[in-house]
């Protein structure tokens, strides 16, 4: 399975685009975007669908990326998802309170 990170990068400069110009969709500072294709960082879900959008990636693709951006050990990816996707929605219930 490919990086998240190989997988932005490429998307982008298939479409003949800069670090900048990205960043300038998202709004948000270039170093983000590094950050995000160097596999320092993993965008926010906030950046997610944006980022489908701009990019044209595949959403099930960037949640991928970070099921395996977050499972650094031999958990099994299946298991590393469930847990990802419980602690964020117990995120969102706990920010609504």
């Amino acid at each position: 399975m490919e990086k998240f990170s190989e997988i932005l990068k490429n998307a982008r400069l298939s479409q003949g685009k800069t670090q900048l110009d990205v960043a300038i969709e998202l709004e948000v500072e270039q170093h983000t975007i590094c950050n995000w294709e160097s596999g320092r960082r993993f965008p926010d879900p906030v950046y997610w669908v944006m980022l489908s959008d701009v990019l044209s990636i595949p959403l099930m693709k960037i949640w991928e990326g970070f099921v395996l951006f977050k499972t650094k050990d031999s958990r099994s990816q299946k298991t590393a998802l469930w847990e990802v996707m419980a602690g964020k929605i117990t995120q969102e219930v706990n920010r609504q309170r």
